[in-house]
């Protein structure tokens, strides 16, 4: 690393491209403090590297675990894979697992099916012999810095952390909404005629922030084609907005009617189950709500607003395995500060990584 000075465990000077290697000692946690990481070790050593953002730096344990950061020079980012896998998607005239086919050989140079992808996926899961093994090395993947995750986030090898607070950003104060409906990024949302006060400040959230920054972090996440403007492919671009009660654990969701010969979706509509967010806060930009259970409603809808632009966009929507349509709705956030505990059950098991991830060939 020419240039780069090591001073009481703190590292300045970084150039162009460097890698840092710790020999016989693992890093058990990473933290983002601004424009620096610091690594905590399980020796119970903290390495800081200083002014990392804008340089491309590796850093390898003595698992082989590495934590990349990318900015400027790179051979490729996961960012970059996944709006290959999305532009494919977007454009097939295929369905089911022949489309996934089609939209992983696009974006690979290794695999042209998607049982080929996941085959490696398994057996890497399998050599790695832990879930944290798994995560880290193979698929870059870290639970305990403060970034969610999102696939425009720090562990996505970009530049920006991506918190549960700011990745979904919002600026300025809440404007009040009246009327029927209103239009944003080509996305005509229909409101009820008559609302409650919690149900009132999810509208005015929706009108003022939510519906646009959710809608820009899609299409940063997943390229240009996805959204409602003119220049994607959906077939629909309202969505109406209801309000229910529902005992279920959903926060949200998305229902889509779609013509069962062509695939495309003809109808929207985001039904908000009041059940967690009668106590929202109409105060909280994030959209907070006290009642247990109840994420920031902005990243919950970010959520849900990725599942209406792939269902208008993407022809046969319904038809993608269940790994994709919510796997692309998580990423668009990020989920690992949330689902701890589910991923590393997940990463934890081979057999049950195979099973989630079974391609219906009927489909």
């Amino acid at each position: 690393m020419a240039g780069t000075i090591i001073t009481d465990n703190v590292v300045n000077g970084f150039g162009g491209e460097d890698r840092v290697s710790l020999s016989g000692d693992r890093v058990s946690r990473a933290v983002i403090r601004g424009d620096d990481i610091l690594f905590y070790t399980e020796n119970g050593y903290k390495l800081r590297l200083n002014n990392v953002k804008g340089h491309y730096i590796e850093l390898h344990d003595a698992d082989g675990a590495h934590y990349k950061h990318y900015s400027g020079s790179y051979t490729y980012r996961p960012i970059d894979v996944i709006q290959t896998f999305m532009a494919a998607l977007d454009k097939t005239t295929l369905s089911g697992s022949k489309a996934l086919d089609e939209a992983i050989d696009a974006c690979s140079t290794k695999f042209s099916t998607i049982k080929e992808a996941v085959a490696q996926c398994v057996a890497d899961c399998k050599a790695a012999g832990n879930a944290n093994t798994f995560l880290r090395k193979y698929c870059g993947i870290e639970l305990t810095d403060q970034d969610t995750g999102a696939i425009t986030g720090w562990d996505a090898a970009n530049p920006d952390s991506k918190d549960d607070e700011d990745v979904v950003p919002e600026t300025g104060s809440m404007k009040t909404f009246s009327g029927d409906s209103f239009t944003v990024n080509g996305l005509t949302l229909n409101i009820p005629a008559k609302l409650t006060s919690a149900q009132k400040t999810i509208i005015n959230g929706l009108y003022t922030w939510w519906t646009k920054e959710g809608l820009d972090l899609i299409t940063a996440s997943y390229g240009n084609n996805y959204g409602f403007t003119s220049s994607s492919s959906a077939t629909v671009k309202e969505m109406d907005v209801e309000f229910v009660t529902d005992k279920s654990n959903y926060l949200a969701l998305v229902q889509y009617a779609y013509d069962t010969s062509t695939g495309k979706t003809a109808k929207l509509t985001l039904k908000v189950n009041m059940r967690y967010y009668n106590a929202i806060s109409s105060t909280d930009v994030n959209g907070e709500s006290s009642t247990a259970g109840a994420a920031y409603l902005d990243r919950t809808l970010a959520h849900e607003l990725t599942h209406a632009v792939m269902a208008a966009n993407i022809n046969f929507f319904s038809k993608l395995p269940n790994f994709i349509v919510e796997g692309m709705a998580e990423l668009t956030h990020g989920i690992d500060d949330q689902r701890q505990s589910q991923i590393v059950k997940l990463a934890g098991s081979s057999s049950q990584l195979s099973k989630y991830l079974n391609i219906n060939d009927t489909k």
